[in-house]
């Protein structure tokens, strides 16, 4: 831990391969030079070995898991400790289950600024039981929220709608593609129109949707790549 540069801890649910995960490989090397960065999630999966080459520290969660649990109140504590030790200047949570205790468990400790990036509002995708209540616990953490950025005009409408965020708190900031070395398409390339979908195949994605709504175009005009795995991966 460096004495000089002010610490930020990212917290997110799992360390598995995803778009939150991805979003926050990317921004790990960007913060680095200024800060103190570290990355707390549930596994050793490929995010752990990204935040460690990228120069910033991986700090492995025993409790925060992704279906709600009794278990979320020992992730709570695991959190509140965490952060009383590292002491950040600033917490940045994704994804859901982490976006709920890491705000609260931020508070707690008393973190200054708690930041949470919504990469989709679980209480949409979730149904039920569990939509309930992760709207009710995105509702409490709004006002234990510094920002809430959103990944896209239609989820801040979405959050604010659901009063998950508050519009003077709430930026759009968008996920980065990054194109150096990507080939460019020739207008004279003609059909089959390529399509390619990129994401982690599993709820609340639906690539098997894609796949039924293409089937029903004329046969050969469009070509499908799926970039991406997961539990779905053997019904698509």
């Amino acid at each position: 831990m460096s004495p000089t540069r002010p610490r930020v801890l990212i917290v997110i649910t799992l360390a598995e391969t995803g778009g939150a995960q991805t979003y926050v490989r990317d921004l790990v090397p960007a913060l680095v030079e200024r800060y103190d960065v570290a990355v707390a999630a549930f596994g050793p999966g490929p995010l752990a070995e990204a935040v460690r080459a990228a120069g910033a520290r991986y700090l492995a969660l025993r409790h925060v898991r992704r279906a709600i649990s009794p278990r979320d109140l020992l992730g709570l504590l695991e959190l509140v400790r965490l952060m009383r030790r590292e002491r950040p200047v600033l917490v940045h949570a994704n994804s859901s289950k982490a976006g709920v205790l890491g705000r609260l468990a931020a508070r707690l400790a008393n973190v200054p600024v708690r930041v949470f990036t919504a990469h989709g509002w679980a209480f949409a995708a979730a149904s039920g039981g569990s939509s309930g209540l992760y709207l009710l616990a995105d509702r409490l953490m709004r006002r234990l929220t510094t920002m809430v950025v959103c990944v896209s005009e239609s989820e801040r409408s979405a959050g604010l709608e659901a009063r998950t965020c508050s519009a003077y708190r709430t930026v759009v900031i968008h996920n980065a593609v990054g194109v150096e070395g990507a080939a460019v398409a020739s207008p004279e390339s003609g059909p089959p129109l390529r399509v390619v979908s990129v994401g982690r195949i599993a709820p609340p994605k639906d690539f098997v949707t894609l796949v039924r709504a293409l089937g029903r175009l004329e046969h050969g005009s469009v070509r499908l790549a799926v970039l991406g795995d997961g539990p779905g991966r053997p019904a698509l």
